[in-house]
């Protein structure tokens, strides 16, 4: 084994259905190439909340054994990639004097090491704007002469009990957490273009426990909406409705399942294996239109409850495409459905391909996107004295 992992872009995605963990390398070209990849259902955690932390350290170990096996590196430090359910999004302005009469890494550093909470641990923090005196729409403030630096950020906040059982969780796994990355941001990194993030574009992530949507806009995340409703409830409208379990409920969402039905799908029936029967003589045959109407009613849902949240946020009249992500994203008519219901352009995700990757479908972009984060070099503009926060942008040449 080797143990020089940090030299190694290592990203664990802690999902609700599903947890992940990817290790690569990159190249002298620039070109990412995986050396191993460990995937576990997610057993410990669901929307936000940690329901039972020794499964998910058991489930931790398996995914990092399987992936050190492939790989012969020994994991050390990792980006963990957490869906916005972890996380409290939050502006704020922030002000300093100019003790030298100009900006200097010195000043940033002191203006953003006043954000403090007594119960939320800042794991990120964005951004947007800076301004010098009368002088606007600053986006790298160094070397500007003035009398007093004023910011605007966009800070991401976790409570600090559930930060540290997870970073203890991991520590206990021999894994240090280098970044911790807000899904959304991640998801960005692998499916979405620098064009797309500049001109503004809406990323919707739909997960099993949440349907979460970030607004990016010149370059940068400026909002996140959350819907606690996901691919799960669906499936679980299918068991109570046709009275299946939800194992043959999810697959009969996979198989056969889609957003929006059409005419043919009122002259087809697909069999439904009643409650606690393995037997396939005993199965209930239903039309495949009810069941793609339920999935489509609870979906309709789903939208309208994040339209609204849309409709109160500044920035969404400025957004006129889509992007979908997520494991719900595979479902076949949703990007009508969405396009139909939210009114703008709508394109299906399709995250980067490293090189040597398992697959690389939608339900992967946000461990990939962490990988991608893990290798990216630090911006010294926002590096904190504070060793609580871990300050970063991702706007900057990289991007």
């Amino acid at each position: 084994m080797n143990f020089l992992s940090r030299f190694y872009q290592t990203a664990i995605d802690l999902g609700s259905s599903q947890l992940s963990c990817w290790l690569g390398q990159e190249n002298e070209s620039k070109v990412l190439t995986v050396l191993g990849a460990g995937h576990i259902a997610s057993r410990g955690l669901w929307g936000g909340q940690l329901t039972d932390v020794r499964a998910l350290e058991e489930s931790l170990v398996r995914i990092l054994y399987d992936t050190e096996q492939q790989s012969k590196i020994h994991i050390r430090h990792a980006t963990l990639v957490l869906n916005g359910s972890f996380f409290i999004f939050e502006r704020c302005v922030l002000k300093t004097p100019l003790r030298q009469g100009v900006v200097t890494e010195g000043d940033i550093q002191a203006m953003t090491s006043q954000l403090h909470h007594p119960q939320y641990h800042c794991t990120q923090i964005i951004p947007l704007e800076f301004k010098v005196d009368q002088q606007e729409n600053i986006r790298d403030p160094r070397g500007i002469v003035g009398k007093q630096l004023t910011g605007q950020f966009h800070g991401i906040w976790m409570h600090k009990g559930r930060y540290d059982t997870i970073v203890s969780c991991l520590k206990r796994c021999q894994v240090q957490v280098q970044n911790v990355l807000f899904s959304g941001c991640a998801s960005a990194l692998s499916c979405l273009s620098a064009d797309e993030r500049e001109l503004g574009t809406l990323l919707i992530d739909l997960g099993a426990s949440t349907t979460s949507a970030s607004i990016f806009l010149n370059g940068l995340f400026m909002d996140q909406m959350t819907v606690p409703m996901g691919g799960h409830l669906i499936t679980q409208d299918i068991a109570k409705a046709f009275e299946t379990s939800l194992l043959h409920a999810e697959r009969l969402k996979i198989l056969h399942g889609a957003a929006l039905v059409t005419q043919s799908d009122h002259h087809e029936t697909i069999p439904v294996p009643l409650l606690n029967q393995w037997d396939t003589d005993s199965s209930n045959p239903v039309p495949r239109s009810a069941l793609i109407r339920l999935i489509q009613n609870r979906s309709e849902e789903m939208l309208t409850l994040l339209k609204k949240q849309m409709d109160a946020c500044p920035y969404s009249g400025s957004v006129q495409r889509i992007v979908l992500t997520g494991g719900g994203a595979q479902l076949p008519g949703l990007r009508e459905l969405v396009q139909r219901m939210l009114n703008r352009s709508v394109r299906l995700a399709r995250p980067m391909a490293p090189e040597n990757a398992p697959r690389y479908t939608s339900d992967l972009s946000g461990v990939i996107g962490g990988m991608i984060y893990h290798g990216l070099p630090k911006d010294p503009l926002l590096l904190s004295p504070k060793k609580d926060f871990d300050f970063f942008s991702w706007l900057r040449k990289k991007m």
